[in-house]
């Protein structure tokens, strides 16, 4: 049997014809290699992207470049000792708020031998007392994952390019 080529047709010698398209024109491909394969173009439009793999209709997004999302990030704090401490709280780190003050008028009933019988309690409100200035306070952390002061976030990855068919 013998086959010939003229652009993307094979014929064979009995007649029969087989295209050689596999993919039509413009479709787009990953590739894990620096250059795109013959017959293919490179597409420079996205550069430090993560792939994402979605059911439905498929998109561009997202503000942050891969490799700065996945760099050490800083973690701010104070050490102290494994896990959040106790902290405890001054009249200034409390929040503001009232106490009710009441006062009682004994009057007639105090001393010893007094009659007790006769005379009634005075019960006495005399309004507010406010504490606490709403200041703030702290809590310390640290954790055992943590290397220093930094999280790593350094994913391991394989770099591909995105080619489209001419």
């Amino acid at each position: 049997m013998s086959i010939t080529t003229t652009g993307t047709v094979l014929t064979f010698s009995d007649g029969s014809t087989m295209t050689t398209v596999v993919f039509p024109s413009g479709t787009a491909m990953l590739f894990q290699q620096t250059s795109a394969p013959t017959g293919w173009t490179k597409v420079t439009t996205y550069n430090n992207y993560a792939v994402r793999i979605v059911n439905g209709t498929a998109s561009t997004g997202g503000s942050v470049a891969f490799t700065t999302a996945f760099a050490s990030q800083s973690v701010t704090g104070t050490n102290s000792g494994g896990s959040v401490s106790a902290t405890s709280l001054s009249t200034s780190q409390l929040a503001n708020h009232n106490h009710n003050l009441k006062i009682y008028n004994l009057g007639c009933n105090s001393g010893p031998g007094a009659n007790r019988g006769g005379c009634t309690a005075n019960l006495t409100y005399t309004g507010m007392c406010s504490t606490g200035c709403g200041g703030s306070h702290s809590h310390g952390f640290t954790n055992p994952t943590f290397s220093g002061n930094a999280i790593n976030l350094a994913v391991n990855y394989v770099d591909h390019i995105i080619a489209t068919k001419n």
